[in-house]
């Protein structure tokens, strides 16, 4: 078995199991590059969901990695319930809590 690589089961990896300890800017990379497969097998269209725009799409936490406890299970971070599309503007303007109350109506 030398040089086999051992599977990964990502949706019950814990958070904490998958924070990279290098540099802030990179902390949740393999969060989010799990989230980016998630979305991909999802059949809403990729398309920014507040206004449609699709040239620039990006995959967006509703509940922010961060307000989870670290023994969270990727799958529940990044469970499609969770994940939305939204323009570089949109997830920008979501991370700074500007839109909270129109994320809330869209999830309802």
């Amino acid at each position: 078995m030398t040089g086999q690589r051992k599977m990964v089961d990502w949706n019950t990896r814990t958070l904490e199991d998958s924070i990279n300890h290098s540099t802030p800017r990179t902390r949740y990379v393999h969060v989010r590059k799990h989230a980016r497969k998630i979305m991909d097998a999802d059949p809403r269209k990729k398309q920014c969901e507040m206004c449609g725009f699709d040239a620039v799409i990006e995959v967006c936490h509703i509940k922010g990695i961060a307000e989870f406890t670290l023994d969270t299970t990727l799958g529940e971070i990044n469970s499609p319930q969770n994940l939305m599309y939204l323009c570089p503007n949109h997830h920008a303007m979501m991370d700074k809590g500007i839109l909270h109350g129109h994320i809330t109506q869209l999830a309802e």
